[in-house]
């Protein structure tokens, strides 16, 4: 959920903001609305292009990836593996210049807090019991941040088994939200009626493999909207 936070008038005369480019210092403002109470976000390139650039289709995560990486050089954020918390991306000395109102403490660890040593692992879950027996990588995390996505927020119940099925397949979770993202965006102006359930969208060898690298667009529903498929 997106926070309003405010601005000092001494931020563009910055040292550390001015050896920035003029995109990196916009996507450190745009950070500051994403970051929760204590400066932290999960560090997930395509979701944060998708809430901070959601009309700029030249905006692409390996270019975001880039601008990530002037403000980590210049002190501004820096970014950490959490183990099962994934990546994450924080605003260095957020609680110095953010006045919050009812502070909510943060669900992501700190960077202090972290082992040494960690390392990006999915969340996990036991699949059965006793010998023998091997840990399954729990999706649920994941699929939340998909469902943010969904255009059309119909049998989550659904949807998410479809999800699993996905990511059990061996397709990335950065993959996924790429697709919906690229959906959701043309379909932006689509009557509801013409926009594809998420369990649909997401069928073995289905839609979704069709926006993987479609860029998006903003105009009213097009050809690939409407068109009819074995699918729908």
């Amino acid at each position: 959920m997106s926070r309003i936070r405010t601005i000092k008038p001494d931020f563009w005369q910055h040292p550390k903001v001015i050896r920035c480019s003029r995109d990196a210092r916009l996507t450190f403002l745009g950070l500051l609305n994403e970051v929760d109470d204590e400066g932290r976000c999960r560090y997930l390139p395509v979701r944060l292009v998708g809430l901070i650039f959601p009309a700029d289709e030249d905006v692409v995560p390996t270019l975001f990836a880039d601008w990530i990486d002037e403000l980590e050089t210049a002190g501004l954020v820096e970014t950490y593996d959490a183990g099962e918390s994934g990546k994450i991306l924080a605003v260095v000395g957020f609680s110095e210049h953010q006045r919050i109102n009812k502070f909510t403490p943060s669900s992501l660890p700190s960077r202090e807090s972290v082992p040494r040593g960690s390392s990006v692992t999915p969340s996990r879950v036991r699949k059965g019991s006793g010998k023998g027996k091997e840990e399954e990588p729990s999706f649920e995390e994941d699929f939340l941040l998909f469902w943010e996505s969904v255009p059309r927020k119909q049998d989550k119940a659904l949807a998410r088994k479809a999800y699993i099925a996905r990511r059990r397949e061996g397709i990335e979770a950065e993959v996924l939200l790429t697709t919906i993202a690229n959906y959701a965006l043309s379909v932006e102006d689509t009557p509801a009626k013409y926009i594809k359930y998420p369990a649909t969208f997401l069928a073995k060898d289905g839609p979704y493999t069709e926006w993987a690298t479609v860029e998006p667009t903003d105009n009213e529903y097009d050809e690939m909207s409407r068109r009819k498929s074995e699918w729908t």
